[in-house]
């Protein structure tokens, strides 16, 4: 189900220029929302735009933001964070006043976000190791990532002949309006925060936290590769994964996390 709200206008101080920000111009907000629809003829089970017009009203006026790209963008992120049932928001914002002396209707900045599934490793063979994982588990249950489901913890032992511990290792399933990229930078930060260092490649560490699969994504930059390269080769991953989800889709190998398990020995 979709539920629209369209051209709704409010005074806000948002730009660039010193004036912008002290002398309240015009905004126009549309949004769209889908939702799984009401199950009941009553505004609990539905996402009240009432609601979300009062919201959007608040959030645009008690922040400043330079430029209507990071309007709009953090608000379709506030949106998601505050409204369960909206799976996927778009947010278009227009500025009918902005300070081109030109003739022209408007300038407008469309930002759209969506909740999808992402899957992850973690694993631990330095220091209190299930209380660390336990932590991480709990550091990344914030408002831009919900953690659906967690694996049992497995003890393996060191893979890449570096490490010389045994390792927990585990798996979980995300949901995230977050993009790949910005996961890895959540994931990094919480790694740090229990103190991992990168000094040596495969070496021991307090907290391990790698991204799986994102959606049916194939990715590969400088920072990031999607799938994870080493996935399908090791079943410290791939065990704890098909617990949690044995028909997770490879898009590379097109094959599930259980059929890839059956050709490690």
């Amino acid at each position: 189900m979709q539920i629209e709200i369209k051209r709704l206008k409010i005074f806000a101080c948002h730009g660039c220029h010193a004036e912008e920000k002290v002398n309240p111009q015009p905004f126009v907000f549309s949004i769209q929302m889908e939702t799984d629809g009401a199950k009941a003829d009553e505004i609990q089970s539905t996402v009240s735009y009432s609601d979300v017009m009062k919201f959007t009203l608040a959030y645009t006026k008690e922040h400043c933001f330079n430029l209507i790209e990071t309007l709009s963008d953090s608000l379709a992120r506030e949106i998601l964070k505050n409204f369960p049932l909206v799976k996927e928001v778009t947010v278009r914002v227009e500025k009918p006043e902005a300070p081109v002396p030109l003739d022209f209707e408007t300038v407008a900045v469309t930002a759209k976000r969506k909740w999808n599934t992402a899957y992850i490793a973690f694993g631990s063979n330095l220091g209190e190791r299930r209380e660390i994982l336990d932590g991480a588990m709990q550091a990344l249950s914030c408002g831009e990532i919900r953690v659906e489901k967690i694996s049992s913890y497995l003890e393996t032992e060191p893979y890449g002949g570096v490490a010389t511990l045994p390792f927990l290792n585990g798996a979980a399933k995300l949901s995230t309006f977050l993009s790949p990229e910005e996961l890895l930078d959540a994931l990094q930060s919480i790694e740090k925060k229990f103190g991992r260092t990168r000094e040596v490649h495969w070496g021991n560490r307090t907290l391990d936290l790698d991204l799986l699969l994102y959606e049916d994504y194939v990715l590969e930059t400088e920072r990031l590769t999607v799938p994870h390269g080493e996935m399908a080769k090791r079943r410290f991953v791939l065990e704890p994964l098909c617990e949690i989800a044995p028909c997770a889709y490879h898009p590379t190998e097109r094959k599930t996390a259980k059929e890839l398990l059956q050709f490690i020995r």
